[in-house]
């Protein structure tokens, strides 16, 4: 019906037929039945042509099999939350690392998240003061952009980029899954660490020529390069290090607050010669740890957890803005940067009073006095400080005893930490957390056995760095429970966590999370089972180094009193059969210790699975 014209009086009156304006409007409303009439039709057609026919149903002989994607493939096997709210990166508002949360939205995820897996118990002390986290919410995406020119600029020489950004060519696959993997061994000495040995992983040159000094670009893929050894720099600059600037003023105040000869350098020359290692990404295992250079090497370590993770977050929330500006719906495969969940380190130590030292130096070294703050610290302080065990003056211990068990000495623990530019965040969810420290007793109950109700191990998936200090306590407290732990490593998780998809690293979805993870390893001594580990656990594609100092000077040569030492040799047929072969000589020798002129025998074993 035409609309009517209405004059001064109220009066409608019906337009002219062949008036200009007629015409103008009964064309517009004869396209509009006709676009509308072409829209139902077109509905129904799209519907007709996708509805199977019989012969399309009926399966065809001999057509291939079609393999969906492994994004597809992943997206398949995870089973949706029942009433959990879990959160992981996400790739625009991302409210786990964005410092702008103040949005009632995301405040009640962090209510719903605080049930998912508590990072400690201590009901008397959830309510913890609510004004730090208020504080830790004020900032704004706007600092983001006076590091956006620090990113770009030599972007692709930082041992970080270098390491996660590009995927493994066929060789290099080739070469890590082979048995054994094709590596090449190379002795190297430093002054400090003295001799290194050096295994860097050799593809085979006739499949392609993947691995050249410099990334290689197959049409439009750029793939990683392999890396030789470390280069140690006589002086140490923090840019040609690729140490965030934000944190460089820090280092030396912080290291000096931890150690007595650390005066003129930022960091000691065995800081200088651990960090270079580390700070290349490949693995190490170093097994010279000491009282007296205990924090020096904690300090190294923290240092490079630290710069790892600014790293991470700076480059999400410069995608996050680069992506809102686009207008395309996919994101391009540049912009992916996460893992299948947010936590990228983990740390393992023995006691409360290694995780102290260690959450103490990462605050020093991000955050500046009067600059930042740590949410949760009062709590943090009264459940990690206090119960030191009293060492009687009568009768004293050892040096070495009092060192080690100084502090709260309990092992049962777990802590997760998150990262805000000038704020830590302790306790936190652990699928928000970007580091968690732990015991291996305290991760060991969170991930439980097979068969029981509650375990999680998916926040185990995408593990970038895996510290382990104090490794030769392990050995002495429970070895199966880091056994356990290193197994549920890079397990496809069961649910997706809030999890971006279009974010994720190919090189995640390909299933190659092991062949990027750097493994360090600090202990006082060398163990066969330290030595499997770092051998059989370990697949860094950046390759491995080892400390290969020989032992100039054992105990044995410490004792004081003059007693006879009396060695006797057993045989076995191989590695794997000395345990029971050593148990069995033990029960034949011990028949001659049973005269009654054998008093105060004293019967040692190391571990106490050996007798079970």
């Amino acid at each position: 019906m035409a609309r009517l014209n209405r004059k001064k009086s109220g009066k409608a009156k019906p337009l002219k037929k062949n008036s200009k304006k007629f015409n103008t409007r009964h064309k517009n409303k004869k396209n509009w039945k006709k676009t509308k009439r072409n829209s139902s039709n077109h509905v129904i057609r799209e519907q007709v042509e996708n509805k199977p026919t019989e012969d399309e149903t009926s399966e065809p002989a001999n057509v291939c099999e079609v393999v969906p994607p492994p994004l597809q493939l992943l997206l398949s096997t995870f089973t949706p939350s029942k009433g959990k709210t879990s959160r992981a990166l996400t790739s625009r508002s991302e409210p786990e690392i964005s410092d702008d949360t103040s949005s009632g939205v995301h405040k009640r995820a962090k209510r719903e998240n605080s049930n998912d897996i508590p990072s400690n118990t201590s009901n008397n002390t959830r309510s913890e003061s609510v004004d730090n986290e208020e504080e830790d919410n004020k900032d704004s995406d706007e600092e983001i952009d006076c590091h956006m020119v620090e990113e770009t600029v030599n972007d692709k020489l930082d041992p970080f980029t270098c390491h996660f950004n590009y995927d493994l060519s066929t060789s290099i696959v080739d070469a890590l899954t082979s048995s054994p993997p094709r590596i090449k061994t190379m002795d190297l000495y430093w002054p400090n660490l003295h001799n290194l040995k050096i295994e860097l992983l050799t593809p085979e040159e006739s499949m392609d020529n993947q691995t050249a000094a410099t990334a290689i670009i197959d049409g439009e893929k750029e793939y990683a390069k392999l890396i030789g050894p470390p280069n140690l720099e006589k002086k140490l600059n923090w840019n040609q290090l690729y140490v965030k600037s934000q944190i460089q003023s820090n280092i030396r105040k912080a290291n000096k607050s931890q150690l007595d000869n650390c005066d003129s350098e930022d960091l000691t020359d065995l800081q200088k010669e651990i960090f270079t290692i580390i700070n290349s990404y490949q693995d190490l295992f170093f097994y010279e740890r000491s009282f007296s250079n205990s924090e020096e090497v904690r300090f190294a370590y923290c240092l490079h957890v630290v710069n790892h993770i600014l790293k991470t977050r700076l480059k999400i929330l410069h995608h996050n803005e680069k992506i809102m500006k686009k207008s395309d719906v996919q994101v391009p495969d540049e912009y992916r940067d996460q893992g299948l969940v947010r936590p990228k380190v983990v740390i393992l130590v023995p006691f409360k009073e290694s995780c102290f030292r260690i959450v103490n130096m990462i605050s020093d070294i991000l955050i500046a006095e009067d600059r930042g703050n740590v949410i949760n610290k009062s709590r943090f302080i009264e459940e990690f400080s206090g119960s030191e065990l009293i060492i009687p003056k009568k009768n004293a211990k050892p040096e070495d005893y009092e060192h080690l068990f100084k502090g709260n000495i309990d092992d049962k623990f777990k802590i997760g930490i998150s990262f805000t530019k000038k704020s830590l965040k302790l306790y936190a969810d652990f699928y928000s957390s970007d580091v968690i420290i732990a015991s291996p007793l305290g991760l060991r109950l969170v991930v439980g056995a097979e068969g029981d109700r509650k375990r999680d191990f998916d926040f185990l998936a995408s593990v970038e760095v895996l510290i382990m200090d104090q490794a030769e306590v392990f050995l002495m407290q429970n070895w199966d429970h880091l056994l356990l732990i290193l197994d549920h490593l890079h397990i496809q998780p069961k649910e997706s966590h809030g999890t971006d998809f279009s974010r994720i690293r190919s090189w995640v979805l390909n299933g190659w999370s092991k062949f990027y993870r750097q493994t360090l390893i600090f202990s006082s001594i060398i163990t066969p089972e330290l030595n499997a580990v770092f051998s059989r656990r370990c697949h860094n594609y950046a390759g491995k180094i080892r400390i290969v100092n020989p032992v100039e000077s054992g105990s044995i040569s410490l004792v004081v009193a003059q007693v006879s030492h009396v060695f006797q040799k057993f045989k076995a047929d191989s590695a794997l059969s000395a345990c029971e072969a050593r148990f069995k000589f033990f029960t034949e020798v011990l028949q001659q210790y049973k005269d009654p002129s054998f008093t105060g025998v004293l019967i040692y074993v190391p571990f106490i699975f050996r007798l079970c």
